[in-house]
């Protein structure tokens, strides 16, 4: 009869291993994003993969996507872009540690990239005056003056 109080203490064991685990994830409640963040030491060029360049001031911080090359590149994250710079340029800064002023940096590097990027568009979508010509005289039509 020892076998039911040897599996007894067995089960009482395991189940004492797993219970802390259990309890720390309820207490958590939800997933925490672990983020890192490099923060440019000196000002850099840099070049994005949509090809657009940039010049990087000191102080600026972005997130990190990944580190390449045995962690000597690091990919960071601009708006819909990335783009990989050497990781001795900038000073990597654990998501806990952030400051919102390292945030604001980020946020206002990512609205004048948009900002640049949609002027860039509606002058490609701006029709030229050759163009605006063309329309007004359809067919040997003078064109009709606008107001």
């Amino acid at each position: 009869m020892r076998l039911p109080s040897t599996l007894f203490v067995l089960l009482l064991s395991a189940f004492a291993l797993v219970a802390p685990g259990f309890a720390a994830e309820k207490k958590t409640g939800e997933k925490k994003r672990y983020i890192l963040y490099a923060t440019f030491l000196n000002d850099t060029p840099v070049e994005l993969s949509d090809g657009a360049r940039w010049m990087m001031d000191r102080g600026d911080s972005f997130p990190i996507l990944m580190f390449k090359e045995q962690q000597t590149m690091v990919v960071l994250q601009f708006a819909g872009t990335q783009f990989a710079i050497e990781t001795s340029r900038v000073k990597v800064t654990p998501g806990d540690e952030v400051t919102p002023e390292m945030v604001a940096t980020y946020r206002r590097n990512v609205a004048g990239y948009v900002d640049g990027k949609s002027e860039k568009i509606l002058q490609e979508l701006k029709p030229t005056k050759e163009q605006t010509a063309q329309k007004s005289t359809i067919k040997g039509k003078k064109p009709v003056p606008r107001f």
